[in-house]
């Protein structure tokens, strides 16, 4: 939980801390780099580069393909990616191991590794154990290590160079190179032996190329069919319009079969005979007959009223005939037509339609049947046409292929012969824009370039190492590290010195020199300026006052502390010259009686302070029991402020009081003494971590301040110095980071 409690959060202002309090490393680092650059860069022998271009132009290697390669294989590029394949080809032929080899041969091995030159220096001896072949390949791998090609990203030049430590040696080599990679250039695109092959192949397929000539037009003389695809059109067409016809009579047929369906249903619908004549007004003879009955009956009825009576039955009788009789005559008209029947003559024209259509029907299914078989016989035709066709096309396309690859290993054989008469006459698409040039500066170290890059490593491997060292750094240098630890941060007391021969108020000032008004000594010096004593020392003096107040303040607020013990983790942290001011300032400030303890007695140093003789009983004498409180409180000469040293024995030796003797010798009951009367008692202690009298001190005083080095103690040792004060219950009330330094200038810190 510590370790993550002390996690830094770095702020630009930590960041910038770092590099000034470390910047004497940061320097030193870069001066180091930048000599060590400097020297190498100075010792090395300087390095000439001859250099040479070269234009790749237009020419058989960029348009044509390898005679041994089909086109199947091998296609034609567009000439943009022929250009950049062939730089590319070229570059790799530049760098090739053999023609590295072949140039070494004839420069000799020993004069490319001695770089052969007016000097005859052997830079690079080859072991004498080594054999021939041996020392041919390091020279090669030397050679091509010296040796640079490159081509721009556009253009068709290639600028070849050398490197060597004598100019001469370098153009030499370079021309020696050029005049030999011409000679291996033609080698490789040389195509050895291929001329007879091509021309045997082209005599081959020629041979095949007429057999199959004569045989397709045997084979056309044999068929009858000279013109395939004309014979198969004119076909075509003729089918399309039989097949057009043939729907057309089907159509016909169709209609015809259905008109003749309606006019027999026509034709049964109709009758044989029809009215032909009609006469009008003449007298309906059934009719007056029967007006004439109903006459008679009428007649009769009168007649009989007279005999019978109404309601008789033969009354009822007649009345009934006579109604009956009446109701006929209503029914029949007094007058009618008279009709004459004769044929019916739409039934007769119908009949005459429907025979010449049952005619038309059965002359449309004998042509329809017709034009079928002919149909069918044309299309048995078109696939003998379309067989033949096939078989033509077949041995068409065979003549074609075997054309093609006559024509193509003939243009490869006249390629042959073109190449093959190129390499023996050495002409190449590779010409000489500028020969090997003679260097006249040298071309490496380059100096100015080293010793920057050096100063540049060397400020940046310094500021890494310091950043590193900055992680890593365990050591107290803020007060928040100290509130992480657990510790409230009572102050942080920057570092002061005062120059003078006889005082330095870090080390051993004296008792004058603590008074706030009366400071002793030369001004201090801060940021390398002499400033006045009162102006220089009121940094110092405010802290001190800020810490005395916030030690009171703790104190009241956790309960009366009259006895307060100033502790450290080790010697040589401050804890007296803290304790000396703090009683100072609450002797001549508060007006109180301020009780000062050196329990340190294995390291005195208060009786320096205020002038006083170890040789006079003191603090080891009261708990040893050889001295009262009356013998060793000593009066200071600031009011109020009184002094118990260290104290020495009898026989003149120092020792240690220790955890035991303290608790026999009674010193919590001194201290209730003590307290009874002085208003504070303050204890300058001995370091917990090397005296076990100070835990013991700890653990009965009221509170205990923790004194901590800035940028010297480490955290670890501040984690187990407060351990040890928790395990004897003691009551820290804080802790106090003295000598803090302030890295940073006035006007950086205040914009940071």
């Amino acid at each position: 939980m510590a370790n993550d409690a002390f996690r830094r959060k770095y702020t630009m202002r930590d960041v910038a801390g770092a590099l000034f309090r470390r910047k004497g490393l940061i320097f030193g680092v870069a001066a180091f780099c930048t000599l060590a650059v400097a020297g190498v860069t100075f010792l090395v022998p300087p390095v000439y580069k001859s250099s040479a271009t070269m234009l790749l132009r237009l020419g058989r290697e960029s348009v044509a393909m390898d005679p041994s390669m089909s086109a199947e294989i091998n296609p034609v590029l567009s000439l943009g990616q022929a250009r950049d394949a062939e730089m590319k080809t070229e570059m790799e032929i530049l760098r090739s191991e053999d023609l590295a080899a072949i140039v070494v041969r004839e420069l000799g091995p020993e004069r490319v590794l001695r770089e052969f030159g007016p000097d005859q220096v052997l830079h690079k001896p080859p072991p004498a154990s080594m054999s021939k072949s041996e020392v041919l390949g390091l020279a090669v791998r030397e050679f091509l290590k010296r040796l640079e090609v490159g081509a721009p990203v556009q253009g068709n030049t290639l600028l070849v160079t050398y490197e060597a430590e004598d100019p001469n040696f370098a153009r030499y080599a370079l021309s020696i190179f050029l005049d030999r990679y011409r000679d291996y250039h033609a080698e490789v695109y040389r195509s050895g032996g291929s001329s007879v092959f091509f021309e045997q192949q082209t005599h081959a397929l020629r041979d095949e190329v007429n057999a199959l000539e004569q045989q397709l037009s045997e084979y056309k003389r044999e068929t009858n069919t000279a013109d395939l695809e004309g014979e198969r059109a004119l076909l075509m067409e003729r089918l399309k319009e039989a097949r057009a016809k043939l729907d057309e009579v089907g159509n016909s047929l169709d209609s015809s079969i259905s008109k003749v369906d309606f006019l027999g249903r026509t034709l049964a619908e109709l009758p044989q005979e029809v009215v032909t004549g009609r006469v009008e007004g003449v007298a309906n003879s059934a009719s007056e007959a029967m007006r004439a009955k109903l006459f008679e009956l009428r007649v009769r009825y009168q007649e009989m009223r007279s005999k019978y009576y109404d309601d008789s039955l033969p009354m009822v009788s007649l009345k009934r005939e006579i109604e009956e009789a009446e109701r006929m005559v209503a029914q029949e008209k007094p007058y009618h037509a008279q009709k004459s029947f004769g044929l019916n003559a739409v039934r007769e024209e119908i009949r005459g339609q429907l025979l010449a259509e049952q005619a038309q029907e059965k002359a449309l299914g004998v042509q329809k049947a017709g034009l079928a078989t002919q149909i069918d016989a044309m299309e048995w035709q078109l696939r003998r046409i379309i067989e033949a066709e096939r078989s033509l096309r077949s041995m068409e396309r065979e003549r074609n292929i075997k054309e093609e690859n006559y024509r193509k290993y003939a243009q490869l054989a006249e390629q042959a012969r073109i190449d093959s008469a190129l390499v023996d006459k050495r002409i190449s698409n590779l010409s000489v824009i500028q020969a090997p040039s003679l260097p006249m500066k040298p071309y490496k170290p380059k100096k100015a370039l080293n010793l920057a890059m050096g100063l540049f490593v060397g400020l940046f491997g310094g500021l890494t190492l310091v950043m590193l060292m900055e992680i890593m750094d365990q050591r107290l240098s803020r007060p928040e590290e100290l509130a992480a630890l657990g510790v409230t941060a009572l102050a942080a007391l920057p570092k002061f010195r005062y120059v003078s021969d006889r005082i330095s108020i870090e080390s051993h000032p004296t008792g004058k020199s603590m008074l706030p008004d009366s400071p002793r000594g030369a001004p201090p010096m801060v940021a390398g300026k002499r400033l006045p004593a009162t102006v220089a020392q009121m940094p110092l003096l405010r802290s001190f006052r800020v810490l005395t107040d916030r030690v009171l303040v703790k104190s009241l607020k956790e309960g009366d502390h009259k006895s307060l013990l100033f502790t450290s983790s080790n010697a040589g942290e401050g804890v007296t010259f803290i304790a000396t001011r703090i009683a100072n300032l609450l002797a001549s400030g508060c007006r109180e009686r301020v009780l000062l303890i050196d329990g340190d007695v294995h390291s005195p140093s208060l009786h320096s302070f205020f002038g006083f003789s170890l040789d006079t009983p003191g603090f080891i004498d009261l708990v040893s029991g050889k001295a009262e409180i009356a013998d060793v409180v000593r009066r200071s000469l600031i009011p109020g402020l009184d002094i118990i040293h260290a104290g020495q024995s009898g026989n003149g030796h120092m020792h240690m009081p220790s955890f035991q003797m303290l608790q026999a010798g009674g010193m919590s009951k001194l201290l209730k003494a003590l307290e009874g009367r002085y208003d504070h008692i303050l204890i300058d202690g001995a370091p917990i971590q090397e005296n076990s009298s100070a835990l013991y001190l700890s653990k009965i005083v009221d509170g205990v301040v923790l004194v901590v080095e800035a940028e010297k103690t480490r955290r670890q040792v501040v984690q187990h110095t407060l351990d040890l004060l928790s395990g004897v219950n003691a009551k820290v009330l804080g802790g106090v980071l003295n000598k803090r330094n302030f890295h940073l200038p006035r006007w950086l810190y205040q914009r940071l």
